[in-house]
């Protein structure tokens, strides 16, 4: 339950650059901030505020954003077009209002009104100042009561014994006193907060609803006047697409997504949520027959849904994504879900890289979920057998074929590479590059430019798309779309194969906020770090050690390029693109904070996963420990075993690259040849890991040190140690290039299936966990690097802010003009 209305400190509440949100909106709609100031006749925010009108202000401001009085608003509009309606009708002027309250009545459910009004919370106030504004408004909320009784015992002596009782209220606002009056309060058994909040909020409130028709909202949602006039076409739609045996019990419509173009993120969610409740919805409705209900604002044939379960599925963990099982059961029961196209209501989308995160990680559960509920295994088994193909491209099947896009990558890359690290054949016989090239391109997300690209040229014309397109590529989209591939693959390999899916609130606010680098790190580590470092050094392996030789000995790197292009865009897009969308991530000033604060994450020790590193680190593997399942130990262990292998075959391809004296020993395969590789593997990284952390274990000791001379020789002296590790092998020929990045992977690969096989074991030691810190500190130094070469070129720095905020700029915000101006910002 968010706040229903922006608070004066939220608005006026700065980030670290001092942006405050009443600034951001300012400049980014400046023409309605010149239409609000001259409807209250004020000539800026100081007169405003001294003129008592900040209540204004603060509904000017969360009619911009995604809050519940937006939604209220819009909802009440419905109201308004009634009344309208009925007067055009001849109805009476007396009669109006009464005629108005039998045919239309808004609900809020939230749950813990009532938590909030004892607590005398200013959440609570603004939902009561909801209700003054809105006579026939209500609210729903689950009030908790406790009493103390004495009761005698058997023993003749009194106690004193509490008892706990639950209910439903339902209240309004009195039209004369302004205070909040019960309607109904229903005793209920206990608790009724059992599963997912979400859906067990709109089942309490449902026995206050009246009609024949219901409609669901979220709070991101806005109403419209010129479309609530056309409800009552819209209702007719229950009768018009029903027949004897099927009648018809959901009517979808389209979505407005208002919060396009605040971002390139925004934009992209917006292109391609409006691409699913437009184009791909009208074809699941026609022809297709398999449209369900797949979110709100959908209306319900009430009575049929009361009398079949409900709108809401709440069973904790399978019924993540509650609103697809609503369409489940309407399809297993007879029921048939229309579509409309002439009607619409606006809808919000999150603007952040974190929000959009938790958004798809939510929907990519709730689809592992759905693959393994009851629901999902009846409609394989009673639809034919073109709507089971229409309902798997509609559900499952999108994610599960992204999840199998992943994995078809990891096949082919390890594969490739261990044809080549054992003597089975070179790379350069590697067939069809070209074509497998091009098959990667379409699969690795770009394949979903082409139904938006669809969607713009229905709604907008071919020329728009095209120059749409053409922008958004150029935004980044490519980078957004390869990135929630992998956001997609993993949480529902993750959960079909451990569990623990869960709700994950994104927040609506706007996206003003620098992350820090600990903060994407924690966020995005498991995901898309691990898996893109992964396949970075894969493919760098295969470059080094694949043989790429043509005609004559002539090197033929360009035959490896084309087979595995696509495969680098794809780790690029999970190494970078978390950087690349965040506010001023390139800045100089910025990374040195980060670097700071990404140190201090790593040493802390704390409960809290924001904190510690340690912290963090148990939580993401909890779920190996909180189960002995044989199965679930069986997909820990399974990466160990390409890890494994690999490693075998990097010590025959050492022993390949610095063979002993003796002729033909390199192209032997023996025990002997692998201890030759493998003692090669240790000698390179003794020499090259010894003097490295040699330095950090003095630059961690020195870093606290009182003068800063010796604290600031002893990092001096850290770097040295660094430098000559990595530098004199190379000076002295003890090594060549090649050997030293192939023993360097060789021994992180030894390591990973080291630990996998801990895991899987279920052994919780103190060395596994100072390998995997001693494994993110790596990665966290070269993404650091990266970022930093980066930030040298100022120009970087400017190109990625205007990209992200790109939109924006063209109604004329430039995020440095809002940094220049915070001084004036702050005296208002």
């Amino acid at each position: 339950f968010g706040g229903p209305v922006y608070s004066e400190k939220e608005l006026r509440q700065t980030n670290e650059d001092g942006v405050s949100v009443l600034f951001f909106l300012q400049k980014a709609s400046p023409a309605d901030w010149s239409n609000f100031l001259e409807r209250v006749r004020c000539r800026d925010e100081q007169e405003v505020y001294a003129k008592g009108l900040s209540l204004e202000l603060r509904l000017w401001a969360s009619m911009r954003g995604q809050t519940l009085v937006r939604t209220v608003e819009g909802e009440m509009m419905c109201e308004k077009a009634l009344k309208l309606q009925a007067a055009w009708d001849g109805t009476p002027p007396d009669q109006v209002e009464e005629l108005v309250r039998q045919k239309f009545t808004c609900i809020v459910s939230a749950q813990i009104y009532g938590q909030m009004r004892r607590q005398k919370a200013d959440k609570a106030a603004d939902t009561d100042f909801l209700l003054r504004r809105y006579p026939n408004l209500r609210v729903a909320y689950v009030d908790k009561t406790s009493t103390m009784q004495t009761v005698m015992g058997d023993d003749g002596l009194a106690s004193l014994t509490e008892t706990i009782r639950w209910y439903s209220v339902l209240i309004r606002a009195d039209p004369t006193s302004g205070s909040m009056v019960e309607i109904y309060r229903v005793q209920l058994p206990g608790d009724p907060i059992l599963g997912e909040g979400k859906p067990e909020n709109q089942n309490h409130a449902m026995i206050f609803t009246r009609g024949e028709a219901l409609q669901t909202l979220d709070m991101n949602q806005a109403g419209y006047l010129e479309e609530c006039l056309k409800m009552r076409n819209l209702l007719m739609e229950f009768g018009a697409n029903s027949d004897a045996t099927r009648p018809c019990t959901i009517v979808g419509f389209r979505e407005h997504i208002f919060t396009s173009g605040l971002t390139s993120l925004a934009t992209f969610m917006g292109l391609q949520e409006g691409c699913f409740v437009t184009l791909s919805q009208r074809t699941l409705t026609d022809p297709l027959r398999m449209r369900l209900h797949y979110g709100h604002p959908d209306l319900f044939d009430k009575l049929f849904s009361m009398t079949r379960g409900g709108v809401s599925k709440a069973s904790k963990g399978i019924n993540l994504s509650e609103d697809i099982f609503a369409g489940f059961s309407h399809t297993l029961r007879g029921g048939r879900v229309a579509y409309a196209e002439y009607l619409q209501v606006g809808k919000g989308r999150d603007v952040g890289m974190h929000q959009i995160y938790k958004f798809e990680a939510k929907l990519s559960q709730g689809n592992g979920e759905q693959m393994i509920s009851r629901d999902v295994n009846r409609m394989g088994a009673r639809l034919d057998f073109f709507r089971l193909l229409s309902f798997y491209y509609s559900g499952p099947g999108f994610y599960l074929n992204v999840a199998l896009t992943v994995v078809c990558v990891y096949v082919f890359l390890y594969l490739q590479l261990w044809t080549c690290l054992f003597p089975l054949r070179p790379a350069s016989d590697l067939p069809f590059a070209d074509l497998l090239s091009l098959e990667w391109l379409l699969q690795l997300g770009l394949l979903l430019i082409i139904p938006t690209a669809c969607f713009l040229a229905v709604e907008q014309g071919a020329v728009r798309a095209l120059t749409e397109i053409v922008r958004t590529v150029l935004l980044g989209s490519p980078l957004f779309f390869m990135f929630h591939m992998g956001t997609k693959a993993h949480y529902v390999s993750n959960t079909l194969k451990f569990g623990g899916a869960r709700y994950r609130p994104t927040g609506r606010g706007f996206v003003m906020r620098h992350e820090n680098f600990a903060e994407i790190y924690r966020f995005f580590a498991t995901s898309h770090f691990y898996p893109g470092f992964e396949l970075l050094a894969a493919l760098v392996i295969w470059l080094l050690l694949g043989g790429w030789t043509g005609d004559g000995g002539a090197t033929d790197v360009g035959h490896y390029w084309r087979a595995v292009w696509a495969s680098y865009a794809m780790v690029f897009a999970w190494l970078f693109a978390p950087f690349w969308f965040n506010p001023v991530a390139l800045e100089w000033r910025k990374l040195e904070d980060d670097l700071v604060d990404w140190r201090r994450w790593m040493a802390r020790e704390g409960t809290s996963p924001e904190k510690s590193w340690r912290a963090w680190y148990y939580e993401e593997t909890s779920h190996i420990y909180a189960t002995r399942s044989s199965l679930k130990m069986a997909h820990v262990l399974t990466p160990a075993l390409r890890y494994a292998v690999t490693f075998v075959g990097m010590l025959h391809a050492v022993n390949k690259l610095n063979p002993p004296d003796e002729p033909g020993f390199a192209d032997v395969v023996s025990l002997g040849a692998y201890l030759h590789g493998l003692t090669r593997v240790a000698l390179v990284t003794a020499v090259l890991v010894g003097p490295t952390a040699i330095s950090l274990c003095l630059d961690s000791l020195m870093s606290n040190a009182d003068v800063p001379i010796t604290r600031n020789l002893f990092s001096l002296v850290a770097t040295g140690g660094i430098i000559a590790g990595l530098v004199l092998p190379l000076v002295f020929g003890w090594t060549d290039f090649a050997e030293m990045v192939t023993c360097v992977v060789a021994l992180c690969y030894l390591l990973a299936t080291l630990v996998n096989v801990a895991w899987a074991s279920g052994l919780t030691l103190p060395v596994v966990t100072r390998l995997c810190q001693a494994w993110d500190l790596f990665c966290g130094i070269l993404l650091l690097g990266l970022l930093f070469a980066l930030s040298l070129p100022g120009f970087v720095d400017q190109i990625q802010v205007r990209t992200l905020f790109n939109a924006a700029f063209n109604r004329g915000l430039r995020y440095a003009d809002l940094l220049v101006s915070i001084p004036q910002s702050k005296g208002m």
